[in-house]
């Protein structure tokens, strides 16, 4: 949405399997179909777009790395948030514990979590 034509999704195959893509590409389709867009053309630029209206509106972007937030209550500790961090940012024993000092804030660990217990906002 950002206007790459080309996107990294090794880190689904490595966590989910194989089959993770074909449901990768039937989910694209889905999303596709429900908002009317034919091809992933016209969905190429839309976040720029967002992006020039959010800050018409007042909001602007936040750039500096913002470590997730958890919601202790959602967490199941399954640690797939430890296990998938490059970044060794994140560290579970009785819950999950986050570096502000090391975390990057790519927001892998909150698309991963099976829960939801994760979430980060950049605005």
């Amino acid at each position: 949405m950002a206007g790459a034509s080309l996107v990294g999704v090794c880190t689904h195959g490595h966590m989910k399997g194989l089959g993770a893509y074909t449901s990768l590409i039937e989910n694209i389709s889905k999303v596709l179909d429900a908002n009317g867009w034919s091809s992933l053309d016209e969905v190429r630029g839309l976040t720029l777009k967002r992006i020039a209206e959010r800050a018409a509106n007042g909001k602007t972007a936040v750039v500096e790395p913002q470590v997730p937030l958890v919601n202790h209550g959602d967490c199941i500790l399954c640690k797939k948030c430890e296990q998938v961090c490059v970044y060794d940012a994140i560290v579970i024993e009785d819950k999950v514990q986050i570096s502000a000092d090391r975390c990057y804030g790519c927001g892998l660990c909150v698309s991963i979590c099976p829960t939801d217990a994760m979430s980060q906002s950049y605005y």
